[in-house]
């Protein structure tokens, strides 16, 4: 159903996870939920009506409907996801402060919502184009491509020194974060919210959470609760149980059991 593909190009790595194409025949509808990530997803629609929710999003097969460029805020709870038909669809999936290179506007005034639509001519006809490319291959090389010429050097690094504190050890205060970047906690927490989609202290919680999520599917040994909260940092079992239900609406029992790992990132979505 999802085919994820890694950039070939080593220079946007850093700035790209993958691209993803979701093709369904329309023999059924798909459901599944999707839960908090670091990075953002943006989307290349064609022939798709798009109905919007707060916590959910419904793509349909329209031949009637425009092209649009479909991109997810940074949602703080899990989100449904709805396909009605028959789809061939093109997602690009960016690293945490990556989709900021490739427009005049940080993330968040891009994304202030879960979902919304942006109008941006340029990827309108490059999903155009991708649709009616067959082979996955040329359809990444097109999207490369593209991401390449309209990379924008912007000056972030600071955010970049940030979220590999947060990412080397998740129980670092924020505090401490702000003056090893120089900057104040509420200088710190704007800029996160510009550029990330959230806070300082949310992003926290996401991160900590995927590598919950990452050392369970990594693991070849039965789920084991106590490992994997001492060993990625929650404070211990209450606070695991509670950020748990917090991000997933499920407890950590329930969620793991639940479901199904996707493409090469093993990204977590639960079908209904």
């Amino acid at each position: 159903m999802i085919e994820e593909i890694k950039p070939k190009s080593e220079f946007l790595k850093k700035y790209i996870q993958s691209f993803s194409i979701l093709r369904s025949n329309g023999q059924r509808d798909i459901n599944y939920d999707i839960f908090p990530q670091i990075g953002t997803t943006m989307v290349l629609t064609v022939n798709t009506e798009i109905k919007r929710f707060e916590n959910k999003i419904q793509f349909i097969q329209n031949p009637k409907a425009p092209s649009k460029v479909e991109l997810f805020g940074k949602y703080l709870n899990p989100v449904q996801i709805r396909y009605q038909g028959v789809f061939d669809e093109f997602s690009i999936d960016f690293t945490t402060l990556g989709i900021n290179y490739f427009f005049d506007k940080p993330y968040k005034k891009l994304a202030p919502n879960n979902f919304q639509e942006i109008k941006h001519d340029d990827l309108i006809k490059l999903g155009e184009t991708i649709s009616n490319i067959e082979e996955i291959d040329k359809k990444v090389e097109l999207a490369e491509t593209y991401f390449y010429n309209a990379f924008k050097d912007i000056k972030i690094d600071y955010l970049g020194k940030a979220i590999t504190l947060i990412q080397q050890d998740q129980n670092i205060t924020i505090a401490t974060i702000a003056k090893q970047c120089n900057m104040s906690t509420r200088t710190l927490n704007r800029k996160f919210n510009s550029y990330v989609g959230c806070s300082a202290q949310a992003y926290k919680k996401i991160t900590r959470f995927r590598n919950a999520i990452a050392y369970k599917v990594q693991s070849e040994n039965p789920i084991n609760f106590t490992d994997i909260c001492y060993d990625n940092n929650f404070y211990d079992a209450s606070h695991f149980l509670r950020e748990f239900k917090l991000l997933t609406q499920h407890n950590p029992s329930n969620f793991f059991n639940s479901i199904t790992e996707m493409g090469i990132s093993k990204f977590p979505v639960r079908f209904i």
